[in-house]
This record gives structure tokens, C-alpha cells and sequence, in this order.
């Protein structure tokens, strides 16, 4: 990645690029503790709430790769509480994290309208991935319920969108 080419210091005085890096680092590849340490000299002095509910998404995606479901709960819950209505994006990505595990423990009743959020958030921004993901935990709970026909519907919507995913 071209970010590391960047020195440290010239990232610490771009506060988007370095949320950026922190998070690409934040994936299988990556560097877990180098993305902490970067999102908490980040917290330290910020006081936009939309960026700190951003950088609250990248904390509970970490926690989540380290399978610390409760501090991904929490986490995905602050960032809600932070982030803007008008951040779709990243309000997508923190719903869908929280809906996936409440999915995960069977709360099907809880997961729902958060995994409902999460998908009409990251449909209406584009970023399809969480939209097809978000309405697949959906199906589920609509085959759990045996409500297969609206199932089926979205398992189908799920299709439409995965064919326009580039």
C-alpha cells in the first residue's frame, strides 16, 4: 500500500488519510496493533463526534478479528451513537458488524432492524458488498421464521446486487 510510503509524522497531521491507513491495516494481512495504536492518537484529541464514531467502526472491526464479540458489541453500539445520519457508510459497516454477531447468538428479533439499517445504509452509499452481506443475514431470519417466499425475494436481491458488484 502507497501509505506506507508516507512518513508517520505527515500522516499524524492528516487525520482522514491516517483513519485511511489504519484502516488498511486492518485486515488479514495486516497490523492489528499498529491500526490500535494509530486510532487512539487519533480519539486523543478529537472532538468531532461523526470522526469519532468512524474510528469506533475501525475498533470494533478490530475486536471482531480478534473474536472479542462483547468489546464488538459495545463498540459498533458507540459508533452508531456517534456517526452521523448522513455517514452511510460507515453507519453501514458499524450495523452490519453488530447485526451479524446479535444474528450470530439467534436474537433474530434484535438483529433484524439493525441489519435492516445496515443494508439500506450501505445500498443508498454504494457500497454493495455490506449491502449484499446485510441482506443475506436477512433471508436467514426470514427462513427461520418459515417466511420463505420474502426469503427467496431477497436471497434474489442479494443476486441482483452481486451482479452489478464490480
Amino acid at each position: 500500500n502507497w501509505l506506507k510510503a508516507v512518513p508517520d509524522m505527515v500522516l499524524r497531521t492528516h487525520r482522514q488519510l491516517y483513519r485511511q491507513f489504519a484502516q488498511v491495516l486492518i485486515n488479514p494481512a495486516g497490523d492489528l496493533k499498529a491500526a490500535e495504536a494509530i486510532l487512539g492518537h487519533l480519539g486523543q484529541a478529537e472532538h468531532d463526534n461523526d470522526f469519532l464514531g468512524e474510528i469506533a467502526t475501525l475498533e470494533a472491526s478490530i475486536a471482531s478479528s480478534r473474536r472479542e464479540y462483547q468489546r464488538t458489541v459495545e463498540l459498533s453500539r458507540k459508533a452508531l451513537a456517534l456517526l452521523a445520519p448522513e455517514n452511510l457508510r460507515a453507519r453501514s459497516v458499524a450495523a452490519y458488524t453488530l447485526g451479524q454477531i446479535i444474528w450470530s447468538k439467534g436474537l433474530f428479533e434484535e438483529a433484524e432492524p439493525i441489519l435492516t439499517e445496515a443494508f439500506n445504509s450501505a445500498r443508498q452509499s454504494g457500497y454493495l458488498q455490506i449491502a449484499g452481506n446485510a441482506i443475506n443475514f436477512l433471508a436467514n431470519i426470514k427462513w427461520h421464521r418459515g417466511q420463505m417466499r420474502q426469503a427467496v425475494e431477497m436471497l434474489e436481491q442479494a443476486i441482483r446486487l452481486a451482479e452489478i458488484t464490480p
